[in-house]
């Protein structure tokens, strides 16, 4: 494939933004996004690995796979269907301040529970 024919699709690609098409030349994302339509194994941190082939990548090095096998730590394989979110730890909240408002809000909606549930034992 000629240098230009990776640039024309990268450019082609109707998902791209600017941010992404940056993303594509200044980062390794770009190696990534060479590789779609190819199995590939992906490393992730805690040394367990995903191996499947690569349907799209963006700018931030998002991979979304088909016929995807997940291999934990131990050795075990799992083939995943759906989404990787059941696997996947969550991610930490993000800490905001809360408002008096929400407070308030928060406050309100526990004592609407507790008298619901306070009514039900009583019945």
């Amino acid at each position: 494939m000629a240098e230009g024919d990776s640039a024309e699709t990268v450019h082609n690609s109707r998902s791209a933004s600017k941010r992404d098409i940056f993303g594509y030349y200044n980062t390794l994302s770009g190696l990534v996004k060479g590789l779609e339509g190819k199995y590939t194994t992906i490393d992730l941190r805690n040394e367990c690995c995903v191996t499947g082939k690569i349907i799209k990548v963006d700018g931030g090095m998002n991979v979304e796979m088909r016929d995807v096998i997940f291999y934990d730590s131990r050795g075990g394989e799992q083939l995943i269907e759906g989404q990787l979110t059941q696997l996947m730890a969550p991610s930490k909240a993000v800490k905001e301040k809360r408002t008096f408002k929400t407070l308030r809000a928060e406050r309100y909606n526990k004592e609407i529970v507790q008298s619901v549930f306070v009514d039900k034992s009583s019945t």
